[in-house]
């Protein structure tokens, strides 16, 4: 399972990654429903002109900004756990509320964690992955096309396991992991 990472070979690549992400080839109902709702979501958000804005201060994409801002909203977890990112990444993540917030730490009953690449993979967002994992949520990871930091390891990881549970979800830049309990483990490479 390798990701195309020279600019020709994703242009090649690019057809079968638009069809994943509008949901065709999805097998599992709650990943379909999950890459229906989040993942390629036609409609407009209230919440998008803030998050334009967040977006280009932080410089990252308005794609990845608001796909983070759905994924926030489809948790509907008030507290979310944002491990290495800049701080517009924080509120880009609590933009559909405002009620939510951002912590540094993992904390019990979180269900949405986000791992940029700032730092290099510490033993304490692998355990927080661990635990997000075991419970079920959504981890988002960010900058994973870096050769070193947190996302990278984390989604390194994730591709080397064989009983990995939920859904990963990856272009190669970014990556979602979505866990619920009872569905396998499934790898899709789509544009997010």
């Amino acid at each position: 399972m390798s990701l195309p990472r020279t600019p020709l070979k994703r242009m090649i690549a690019m057809p079968r990654l638009w069809w994943h992400a509008k949901g065709y080839g999805v097998h599992s109902p709650s990943a379909y429903s999950y890459v229906r709702s989040v993942v390629h979501e036609p409609w407009h958000y209230y919440a998008y002109s803030r998050v334009d804005k967040l977006a280009r201060e932080a410089s990252m994409s308005r794609r990845t900004a608001r796909l983070l801002m759905r994924a926030g909203l489809w948790e509907q977890s008030n507290v979310a756990v944002c491990e290495c990112v800049r701080p517009q990444v924080r509120e880009i993540v609590t933009a559909w509320s405002s009620e939510a917030k951002t912590i540094e730490k993992w904390a019990e009953g979180c269900s949405m964690m986000v791992v940029g690449g700032e730092k290099n993979g510490e033993n304490d967002v692998l355990t927080a992955v661990e635990r997000v994992m075991r419970q079920g949520g959504t981890i988002v990871l960010l900058d994973a096309d870096k050769r070193t930091g947190a996302a990278r390891t984390v989604l390194d990881r994730m591709l080397a396991q064989e009983d990995r549970p939920g859904v990963l979800m990856t272009d190669g830049r970014s990556a979602i992991v979505h866990v619920e309990p009872g569905v396998p483990g499934q790898y899709y490479e789509m544009l997010l």
